[in-house]
């Protein structure tokens, strides 16, 4: 009898591992260089909350792998969940990177990765201990700026190496850069360039250092379980407050900071200039919640929130029903908000009591035909559109010669 217990239960834990693998988000897509046999790196990490549940995914993509341009691949993601960020990287290419947070953006659009130039990122820190560094970061190479539903040109998630010093690929034209980095011990720099010609260098310096904060609640009692971190700082920097009230939160040396804090039911802000030797107080107050309202037939609506908003951030947010309440950020902050067939906008909800009331409006949807110069239909080409729109009082238009 025990043996056949034991048997089912080994049938029982195969067949609910082959129905999770089944059931387990799929990445498919299909990427391009200039060489049609060219090697394609593909990383894939977990953003949001799941972090905080596997702290190893912070230094290590749940998934690496390589394809080759021009063919299409899938990608299964185990036991990560949405949201996501994939990166793709090719010798010599600048990479590039995408946000997945629906399931309907599993299939990815194509991505078509740029020739580029090296630059050189120099990175150095105030504390020379012997942890782990990453580093990150985003170019901007058009007037549009940052979107969340198409590819943007990247520096992929790179481990520092003991020298502080490592080579990217970026494109000519690219008009900004933002570099982040992050440690094992919270310690955390930004950096922000104009552009980044071949052969310049980027320093980047993880300049912050602890500071003991105290978060009290409305009735001046110590407030445990809350989550802070400095505004400036990546997300997966947060930290929680013990019992006491107390915790240790990573600020920048030099100029000013702001402490955002965030539970269930409340919110608080501090600022200061300049790190402070002694334990620093935080009260929370009420946390007020905005209503957002949207027509319901347009279905679901995903809400992106800029970078220094929730600390309690678990990455974008997904809703659908026509109506959601969302926590009302401490500090000034814009939120994107898109969906499947739903054009994108912009608010910001820092200043508003509610409801708010999203101005949705179905996308334009174009379709069209690809033929070479006899006529003939050309497949597995990628296709973008980008649309004019005014600038002040004329117009921009992006395009050559009408194509």
């Amino acid at each position: 009898m025990r043996r056949l217990l034991a048997v089912s239960a080994c049938v029982l834990l195969l067949a609910a591992s082959a129905m999770a693998a089944e059931n387990a988000p799929r990445l498919e897509g299909i990427a391009y260089t200039e060489g049609a046999a060219d090697k394609i790196q593909i990383q894939v990490w977990a953003l949001g909350g799941q972090v905080a549940e596997h702290p190893e995914w912070q230094f290590e993509a749940i998934y690496d792998g390589i394809v080759t341009s021009g063919k299409a691949f899938s990608v299964d993601l185990g036991e990560a969940r949405l949201p996501v960020l994939v990166e793709l990287a090719a010798r010599d290419h600048a990479a590039v990177s995408l946000q997945v947070v629906l399931p309907e953006q599993l299939r990815l659009p194509p991505a078509w990765l740029r020739k580029g130039e090296p630059v050189r990122l120099r990175v150095s820190r105030l504390d020379r201990r012997d942890e782990r560094l990453v580093v990150w970061g985003d170019a901007r190479v058009d007037t549009w700026g940052w979107d969340a539903r198409r590819w943007r040109v990247a520096i992929p998630h790179l481990e520092v190496p003991a020298n502080g010093s490592l080579g990217v690929v970026l494109p000519s034209i690219a008009q900004a850069l933002w570099v982040f980095g992050a440690g094992e011990n919270g310690a955390f720099g930004n950096a922000r360039t104009r552009g980044a010609k071949s052969g310049s260098v980027v320093n980047l310096r993880i300049d912050s250092a602890p500071m003991a904060v105290r978060v009290w609640d409305e009735r001046k009692r110590p407030a445990s379980g809350v989550r802070l971190r400095e505004a400036s700082s990546p997300f997966q920097t947060a930290t929680v407050t013990d019992d006491n009230g107390r915790a240790t939160v990573q600020v920048p040396t030099t100029g000013e900071w702001k402490i955002v804090a965030m539970s269930a039911d409340s919110q608080g802000t501090r600022a200061g200039r300049g790190r402070s030797e002694r334990e620093v107080d935080l009260d929370l107050e009420p946390r007020v919640d905005i209503e957002f309202r949207w027509p319901e037939e347009l279905g679901t609506v995903v809400i992106n929130e800029s970078l220094g908003s929730d600390p309690s951030h678990t990455g974008p947010r997904v809703l659908s029903g026509g109506v959601a309440s969302l926590p009302k950020v401490a500090i000034s902050g814009f939120m994107e908000y898109w969906g499947p067939g739903i054009a994108p906008g912009r608010l910001w909800p820092s200043d508003s009591t509610g409801p708010v009331l999203l101005k949705a409006r179905a996308a334009m949807r174009i379709e069209g035909r690809v033929v070479s110069a006899t006529d003939s239909p050309v497949a597995g080409l990628p296709v973008w559109m980008r649309i004019s729109r005014s600038v002040n009082s004329g117009y921009q238009s992006y395009g050559t010669r009408g194509r």
